[in-house]
């Protein structure tokens, strides 16, 4: 009797085992596909928390915080959601600076260009060139360089994802 308690722990031993190396297996040959650029932005609401300017001519530089300094407190709940299809959605989140603003504009148009390093924004004619400098889950932050003959202006903007 003993030896078929033995048999039976030993047996129930060994599936134990075969099914829990079985499971280790399976964890590690599973791989996870890396998030790309594109996933990062099109899987978030990206609401602006800084915008600084820095401008430069001849004479004299200086920098600006346009985000505390600016910005109307009732465009700070504004956010974008940049669609798979290149579309930016504008929404103007609960505090509306203007009653009669629609909630949305999709009007805007997005692409990558540089092995994914610039964004550029497109709105009706016209259209700018972003840098990004920083782009993953929670952040994205990019810069704008502007450029006359007199001044020439660098903007770097930084967005968390509220979603």
């Amino acid at each position: 009797m003993q030896i078929k308690k033995a048999l039976a722990a030993a047996a129930c031993g060994i599936i134990i085992l075969a099914t829990a190396c079985h499971k280790d297996k399976d964890k590690n040959n599973t791989t996870t596909t890396p998030k790309t650029p594109t996933d990062y932005l099109t899987d978030a609401k990206w609401k602006t928390t800084s915008y600084r300017s820095f401008y430069a001519d001849a004479d004299t530089s200086y920098s600006q915080d346009y985000y505390q300094n600016g910005i109307d407190a009732c465009a700070k709940d504004d956010f974008e959601i940049y669609l798979t299809n290149g579309t930016i959605v504008d929404n103007v989140g609960v505090l509306k600076c203007d009653s009669t603003e629609d909630q949305t504009d999709s009007t805007g148009r997005w692409l990558f260009i540089d092995n994914n390093s610039k964004l550029v924004f497109s709105y009706d004619s016209s259209s700018d060139t972003a840098v990004i400098l920083q782009l993953n889950a929670t952040t994205l932050k990019y810069a704008m360089n502007f450029s006359d003959p007199v001044i020439t202006e660098r903007d770097t903007i930084t967005c968390t994802n509220i979603k």
